[in-house]
């Protein structure tokens, strides 16, 4: 919140509004998704302790409104056009400051996300992301909370044998295949797998052999196991 509001001085309104809009987006973020299914969309939210499915709307486009002819105005409106210009400023102003404010967490948020995994395993270990695990999609033109969740079906390895993209179903039913960069992990960690097998067992039996011809990712089918 420094950061967005850097020497700007707001009146006790502004600072109220700005505090309640960054208040709901950060009771707003997704923390993992329900074990009922990923297919559902649905994920828990720091709100739906409080009250289950409870929509907090915040204002992250800003005020528009057409421009008007200011070119004359009747002396009985100045005061009541006064007032109403303030009140716009005063909104906008606090529009931009929460964009600001949501702009850098949610950058700073996603990296501590994936820090966070990689502090887990080591700070010279790259997690590979298992098959079964809930991720969700980076889409950076949307906020966070807007961010559709997907299943890792099987991971596709480079000839170097590195991952960097995985195949992953979406709610639709579709398989697609995304790069890892693209993906996030949830903040709280949520899986789909046998449980009687190993990570790395798991990893092993999915492994996808790379073809010889291009495979339009929204056509792929995973294998069937045994």
């Amino acid at each position: 919140m420094y950061k967005a509001l850097g020497r700007k001085l707001l009146s006790l309104e502004e600072l109220s509004t700005v505090l309640i809009d960054i208040e709901g987006i950060l009771n707003s973020r997704p923390l993992t998704a329900q074990e009922t299914g990923f297919e559902t969309t649905r994920t828990i939210r720091p709100i739906d302790f409080v009250q289950n499915g409870l929509l907090l709307s915040v204002n992250l486009q800003g005020v528009y409104e057409p421009e008007e002819d200011k070119t004359y105005v009747p002396p009985q409106d100045v005061h009541r056009l006064r007032t109403r210009n303030e009140t716009k400023e005063a909104l906008e102003s606090s529009c931009a400051i929460v964009q600001k404010f949501w702009k850098d967490w949610s950058t700073l948020y996603l990296l501590n996300l994936k820090d966070n995994q990689q502090l887990r395993q080591g700070k010279t270990t790259n997690r590979v992301p298992e098959v079964g695990e809930i991720v969700f999609l980076v889409e950076d033109e949307l906020p966070r909370s807007s961010w559709k969740l997907a299943k890792i079906e099987a991971l596709k390895p480079g000839i170097d044998k590195e991952i960097r993209s995985v195949y992953v179903r979406l709610s639709s039913g579709n398989v697609v295949e995304k790069p890892i960069n693209k993906l996030a992990p949830t903040e709280i960690r949520s899986i789909e797998t046998n449980v009687s097998k190993t990570s790395k067992e798991r990893q092993c039996e999915n492994l996808v052999a790379i073809p010889e011809t291009p495979v339009q990712a929204t056509g792929w089918v995973p294998p069937r196991r045994a």
